[in-house]
């Protein structure tokens, strides 16, 4: 399957796992017509947006290192709303732009996960499923030929100094 099959397919799974509903305003890109649902709400959806790929010096300008090439193809390619995926992790937001500012925003928004994270080659791109702040990372560190890297999830209410020994 090649990469943007990937990519779109992944895209496809946030209707399977989100209730795609949004209590604040939908930019108007990714508004659904109407009201769905028994609950009223309105609703969004992913919109296939493309970003042209010179957004990514920008981004990297603020980060400590690549993302990996499949996250860049999705984040150049689509834009959406922070999504509830299958009650594993929350995906940060990467709203309708023309920049990527808004997603690494989001990625640099907690002042300790940027001072702890960020040099040690963490790049925070969803949090822990439901309500749950705990980071999910690409572990840039560990980066294999194609690019791609681990994923990592840190507890967010670990100590400061327990991090800090798990990271080192």
């Amino acid at each position: 399957m090649a990469n943007a099959d990937l990519v779109a397919e992944f895209v496809c799974s946030f209707q399977i796992f989100d209730d795609q509903v949004e209590f604040e305003s939908i930019p108007p890109e990714l508004q659904v017509a109407g009201k769905g649902g028994p609950d009223k709400w309105p609703r969004w959806k992913p919109a296939p947006m493309r970003t042209d790929p010179a957004a990514l010096a920008a981004a990297y300008e603020l980060l400590p290192g690549r993302l990996p090439p499949l996250y860049e193809q999705l984040v150049l390619s689509y834009r959406w709303l922070e999504a509830e995926l299958a009650n594993v992790m929350r995906l940060l937001e990467n709203g309708p732009a023309d920049s990527l500012l808004r997603l690494v925003n989001q990625i640099r928004a907690d002042p300790v996960f940027v001072d702890v994270l960020l040099p040690k080659g963490f790049i925070p791109f969803g949090k822990g499923e439901d309500c749950s702040y705990d980071p999910v990372c690409f572990d840039t560190r560990r980066r294999g030929t194609d690019g791609d890297c681990p994923v990592v999830r840190f507890e967010h209410e670990a100590t400061f100094a327990g991090w800090k020994s798990a990271i080192l």
